[in-house]
């Protein structure tokens, strides 16, 4: 997951399974404002379609991914 911060915050992300059960979560403090990747590692998952929630200050975006 690469990201650009607008200023230094706390990074929450959460990986959920299309029927919204949260199957993932990774929490990051005090990320350093500019370009960052978080890397999720996905082998755990089973194939399938999920939802990424990202949330970092004032910034908040959601996509969906497929895992094959």
């Amino acid at each position: 997951l690469t990201f650009n911060l607008e200023d230094r915050s706390n990074v929450y992300v959460s990986v959920y399974n299309i029927s919204g059960k949260l199957v993932k979560s990774i929490s990051q403090k005090n990320v350093e404002a500019g370009s960052q990747t978080i890397t999720i590692d996905g082998s755990d998952l089973m194939n399938g379609t999920y939802i990424v929630k990202f949330i970092a200050g004032k910034q908040n975006e959601t996509v969906k991914f497929i895992k094959m």
